[in-house]
């Protein structure tokens, strides 16, 4: 399968750096396309085999309804030369279990439909880490996380399925069934997963460059039972998978998975280390 993957982008040169490591080693770097926001020339600096797109920076009135816009119509375009479009945000790194699939097309094949969705979930430090390093992959320093249905999301899609919302649309109004879940298909948020400082965290410390309400969140996530990975995500699939078909209407005619609550952080199973 012949796959293209997307993104737009504002400053965030570190994330950029990682998303552009991340989906190069994934599909291929001459198969990423970056829009630059702003037409920012350190963006191809970093992104130097993608295809980086200058947008001017306006329409932020309506940013989120105008970015959507756009991004899918690239898609569409893209859908005439490519099998499939990924996309995500810049900070989301779509992963494959390599102990399930030796390609993310591999994955892709095991479910047939138009718009595929991750299992998501959101990733922390843990109280004793330090500051991340370049040079290493986030699972290869990070392994705190912690489940989420608003990022278990649609990322791949063809044959025109609107993407946005945290779901997907069918606008040629065909049957829901033709989106699907594949097992062993994961979506690593990662603005969390940034260490404000070099000292210990805990949860009467001010995080620096965060405001309150995320420090408030971490401190929360530091004192979450912890679970075995394995076990967690599992369940979270069964969970997504039994409401799979049932789809909530988010917004008028957007299709997201079914919500669900975990009061449980879990590490990250050995094997996704170096996956993203």
């Amino acid at each position: 399968m012949n796959i293209a993957a997307i993104t737009m982008v504002y400053k965030g040169y570190d994330t950029l750096r990682r998303w552009y490591q991340h989906y190069g080693e994934l599909v291929g770097y001459d198969q990423l396309y970056v829009v630059s926001h702003g037409g920012d020339p350190k963006h191809r600096e970093i992104a130097k085999r993608a295809n980086v797109i200058d947008i001017p920076r306006t329409g932020l009135q309506r940013f989120d309804h105008n970015r959507t816009i756009a991004l899918n119509g690239l898609t569409r375009f893209l859908e005439v030369y490519y099998d499939s479009v990924l996309r995500t945000d810049v900070d989301e790194l779509v992963f494959f279990d390599p102990d399930l699939y030796g390609s993310l097309s591999d994955c892709l094949a095991t479910v047939t439909c138009d718009v595929w969705f991750s299992l998501g979930f959101n990733v922390y430090p843990n109280a004793v880490d330090g500051p991340l390093s370049k040079d290493l992959k986030i699972s290869e320093q990070r392994d705190l996380c912690v489940s989420s249905a608003s990022y278990s999301k649609a990322v791949v899609a063809r044959n025109g399925i609107f993407i946005g919302h945290h779901g997907a649309r069918d606008e040629t109004h065909r049957d829901g069934q033709r989106m699907g879940l594949p097992r062993g298909l994961y979506l690593a948020h990662i603005p969390y997963a940034e260490h404000p400082d070099a000292g210990v965290m805990d949860s009467t410390t001010e995080i620096s460059r965060r405001s309150s309400e995320t420090a408030n969140e971490l401190a929360s996530v530091l004192a979450l039972p912890v679970m075995d990975g394995e076990k967690e995500l599992d369940e979270v699939f069964e969970l997504l998978s039994q409401g799979f078909g049932r789809f909530r209407r988010k917004r008028p005619g957007i299709w997201v998975v079914p919500q669900i609550k975990r009061e449980t952080a879990f590490r990250l199973p050995a094997r996704f280390k170096g996956c993203f």
